[in-house]
């Protein structure tokens, strides 16, 4: 989000540890703010690389994502 601009810090929004970079990876796969929810819509506590994540209907990604409201201010 930072490369396109649409924030200013690259610094994880979900854990706020001080030097934390947030990747891309991080929100769907791994964020442990989101455990139950990742369980609710994706069946699964964490993914540990993309590819475990890309068999998911796409709907239920987006349940996911709406759910945890993390773009909702961008």
């Amino acid at each position: 989000m930072v490369r396109l601009k649409i924030l200013s810090d690259a610094g994880c929004q979900s854990c706020m540890e001080e030097g934390e970079v947030e990747t891309s990876r991080q929100f769907p796969l791994h964020y442990l703010a989101f455990v139950r929810l990742r369980l609710k819509h994706l069946d699964s506590l964490t993914f540990g690389k993309p590819e475990d994540i890309a068999e998911t209907d796409i709907s239920r990604l987006n349940k996911f994502v709406t759910g945890a409201k993390r773009f909702v201010d961008l």
